[in-house]
């Protein structure tokens, strides 16, 4: 009977070790690590000025641990598979990287399959989690350079009440961005 007492005081208390709360987080220091882009399987997500680079064993992990807690279902399947057959995987984040006018001119020009688009809708909250829990790499498209110093993911306010999950890597330029509200 005790046991049952305490299990319900504490229970509603307790979250899922692989679930954040994008919304509760104000301001967070980023501490990114450096991967081995030689000798481990790596997952490349491109965005406009930045490559986010992952371990793909970080991926499979945090996903177990998500479906774990709650029945995932059969939505990360693709991911997973893909995860498992390549080595190096480069996916350019065209859903959420880039305008309409931008997505639609990439869309166009690029051979980009539905196969692709769920990839990329299956990894983008993976991969913030993943940001947030610094399991990531953050590498600048156009010099090359590896950018370990200064990164904070911090809410901001947008428009008509929109708040958003950003991920700075200079004041005011962003390399990742969760919407947490939308606004009316």
């Amino acid at each position: 009977m005790k046991k049952l007492l305490i299990l319900i005081f504490v229970f509603p208390f307790l979250t899922g070790k692989a679930q954040i709360d994008f919304s509760k987080i104000k301001r967070q220091k980023l501490h990114p690590v450096v991967i081995d882009t030689v000798s481990e399987n790596i997952f490349v997500f491109e965005k406009k000025d930045m490559n986010v680079v992952f371990r793909q064993a970080d991926i499979l992990n945090y996903i177990d641990s998500i479906c774990a807690i709650s029945d995932c279902g059969n939505y990360y399947n693709d991911l997973c598979d893909t995860l498992e057959t390549i080595r190096e995987i480069r996916l350019m984040d065209f859903l959420y990287s880039y305008v309409e006018v931008e997505k639609d001119s990439i869309l166009k020009n690029e051979n980009i399959s539905l196969y692709h688009k769920r990839i990329n809708e299956q990894f983008f909250y993976v991969g913030a989690h993943l940001i947030l829990l610094n399991k990531f790499m953050l590498v600048d498209r156009s010099s090359g350079m590896i950018i370990r110093r200064k990164l904070i993911a911090k809410q901001t306010e947008g428009i008509l009440g929109t708040t958003y999950l950003e991920c700075f890597y200079a004041p005011n330029k962003s390399f990742y961005t969760v919407v947490t509200r939308l606004g009316e």
